[in-house]
């Protein structure tokens, strides 16, 4: 079948408690790369991780990500890890440590998914967050849904006035763009500016950008 999206595998790794496989597989997998990119002088930009709560719920995570670190070797900042709202469920105690334990490693930390789950956003500052990432739910329709516009600015607003990033997910079109330019948001993402793509297709955007930034 080629490719398949991540929306017919991860549910199923989830009840069968292995999902840690794959997301430890793609930190390593993006570690190599980053890895690689400093060894021949490449540009290097940030790249974010997603750790499920299971993942967060292995009890081996923390000594696995260690021996992964201490291979590659990185400089900090190169590796964010976004975790999902749903570690609103978890014991606060154990996330907070994990959370402390994942910023000593030199990550940068994310929560994607904000304003969908049961994490609140005292427990986004309690983790010492990063970044929280508004769910493309309330995005959509945005242009036309006035209760929209209030929940995703008051989300933004909390975002500035505690000094933490926000990144706004599911831009499809230059018109959401542009509206959504007027909110404050830190950046934003979606298919507007590309569709998921390879390591390989990734390198030839960003060389393009570049390009493109220097003319």
């Amino acid at each position: 079948r080629g490719l398949i999206g991540p929306i017919h595998f991860i549910q199923i790794l989830e009840e069968n408690k292995c999902s840690h496989l794959t997301d430890l597989y793609v930190l390593r997998e993006v570690c190599h790369m980053q890895r690689e990119r400093l060894d021949t002088g490449k540009r290097v930009v940030p790249v974010s991780v997603n750790f499920s709560k299971t993942t967060l719920e292995y009890a081996g995570l923390l000594d696995e990500i260690k021996k992964i670190m201490d291979q590659y070797e990185l400089p900090e900042g190169l590796i964010q890890i976004e975790i999902t709202e749903s570690v609103g469920d978890m014991d606060h105690v154990v996330v907070g440590n994990i959370a402390q334990a994942l910023i000593s490693m030199g990550f940068k930390l994310a929560m994607d998914d904000f304003g969908t789950g049961s994490a609140s956003s005292a427990m986004a500052l309690e983790m010492l967050i990063d970044e929280i990432k508004i769910d493309m739910s309330f995005i959509r329709k945005i242009l036309v849904n006035k209760k929209n516009k209030a929940i995703v600015q008051s989300m933004v607003d909390f975002a500035n006035a505690a000094n933490i990033k926000s990144c706004l997910e599911g831009v499809e079109n230059k018109a959401l763009e542009d509206y959504l330019r007027t909110v404050g948001a830190t950046w934003f993402q979606g298919y507007y500016y590309s569709k998921p793509i390879g390591a390989g297709e990734l390198e030839k955007l960003l060389c393009s950008r570049m390009e493109n930034k220097a003319e």
